[in-house]
């Protein structure tokens, strides 16, 4: 048994294959959804309309936090399996919804689905190559992910504009959640073994027994620098992502454009993000987790004032590029970054925690943007999302140290 991608391409790039699954059932709602939300259930209070992503964000963040734990006591396969298995309800209730209730019970089951799913293929890969590939294997993981959410959520729109929103976009959804469940359990082997074959190589040989969940907290919220700036990141970067999947599809239909278009302007942004992460990740393993992470974070910013600021498609097109280009810096980065400070044995506990706080970002962005866009205006609050990412960039200037092994040399980042 070896660490690598090369050693264990098979089992990695059936991880692949899963990740887009993943990515492209949350991308079967995301530009759906929000239209949904006024054209077929008539609302018009902002907060009752990002609540399918509160609700969402809120399930997905506290799952995060139990999934990594699971997984370091029963396996990454089986908690896989089980997120799978909650996934399976999601396209039908959507399609059939009678109230918006069953739209946020939907989204309580896919954000249980996300957390559980999305967080064990990436373990998993990490598992597998070890600490030289983290940030490509990172990156491999993420850019499939949300290239499949991106090619999901472009085709759902595609569809909806030629059929109605509601069923037929769905059929796509329950058809990748389907083939999600058969391939974990036929093509999948456990690899939590690798992990433990790192850790008896690494400075942390001395425990193998699964760190406790409250030492996990603790370390990763508030004990660790480098672990509580990576959480802060990754929870506003959530803000920024809610903005592009809750209010920029509002937005953009207050300003008349057709659906086909705003189904571009989202493509983009997550395509954006889903191709550039298979170069952002490996640019780290050479350059450090610290500059990838503080460009995107600006990149962020910059492009969420642009959709503020501009007033045309095409400026808007380009906004979300940008803003997708330093998500894309940020978001695998950040996942790397958690696994170099987080010993090998205690990687799911400590990973699910980050988790916890990064996608606790959606739950909190969608009921404060929610809150914010009925007392002022879609308008204001892309601006209010502007300013938090530039406000968090000089924070973790400051604050954030960088963490790949071979580039610390006086840092005592890791957790003994």
């Amino acid at each position: 048994m070896k660490l690598g991608i090369k050693a264990n391409r098979t089992q990695f790039f059936r991880l692949v294959l899963l990740v887009v699954f993943v990515g492209a059932l949350l991308g079967s709602e995301r530009t759906i959804v929000p239209v949904m939300a006024e054209d077929t259930f008539h609302l018009t209070n902002g907060m009752l309309i990002l609540s399918f992503i509160a609700t969402f964000g809120l399930s997905k963040a506290i799952v995060n936090l139990f999934a990594g734990h699971w997984s370091d006591r029963v396996g990454r396969k089986k908690v896989l399996m089980w997120g799978w298995i909650i996934g399976l309800p999601v396209p039908v209730l959507l399609a059939f919804a009678p109230n918006w209730n069953w739209v946020i019970g939907a989204n309580i089951l896919l954000g249980l689905n996300q957390g559980l799913a999305w967080t064990m293929t990436s373990v998993g890969k990490i598992d597998l190559v070890g600490p030289q590939g983290r940030g490509l294997a990172v990156g491999i993981d993420e850019g499939a992910g949300y290239l499949g959410l991106a090619a999901s959520g472009w085709v759902t729109a595609l569809l909806a504009a030629k059929f109605g929103l509601r069923p037929i976009p769905f059929v796509l959804a329950e058809v990748v959640a389907l083939l999600g469940l058969l391939s974990t359990i036929t093509l999948l082997r456990e690899t939590r073994e690798f992990a433990l074959l790192e850790h008896t190589q690494s400075s942390h040989a001395k425990s193998l027994s699964p760190l406790d969940l409250k030492d996990a907290f603790a370390e990763t919220t508030w004990k660790n620098p480098g672990l509580s700036t990576l959480s802060l990141d990754g929870q506003i970067n959530k803000w920024s992502d809610t903005l592009m999947w809750g209010i920029m599809p509002l937005y953009l239909a207050s300003e008349h454009v057709s659906l086909p278009q705003i189904g571009l302007v989202a493509g983009v942004y997550a395509g954006t993000w889903g191709l550039a992460q298979f170069g952002t990740g490996l640019l780290s393993d050479h350059i450090g987790r610290r500059k990838p992470i503080l460009m995107g974070l600006t990149l962020n910013a910059i492009g969420v004032l642009g959709l503020y600021l501009f007033h045309h498609v095409g400026l808007w097109v380009l906004s979300a590029g940008l803003g997708g280009l330093g998500t894309a810096l940020l978001y695998p980065n950040l996942s790397s970054a958690v696994s170099d400070i987080a010993p090998p044995a205690h990687r799911g506990g400590i990973t699910g925690v980050f988790r916890l706080w990064r996608d606790g970002g959606y739950a909190v962005a969608a009921l404060l943007l929610g809150a914010i866009s009925t007392a002022s205006s879609l308008h204001m609050t892309i601006l209010v999302v502007g300013i938090l990412l530039l406000m968090t960039t000089i924070l973790s200037w400051w604050r954030l140290p960088e963490t790949l092994p071979r580039l610390v040399v006086h840092q005592h980042q890791k957790i003994g």
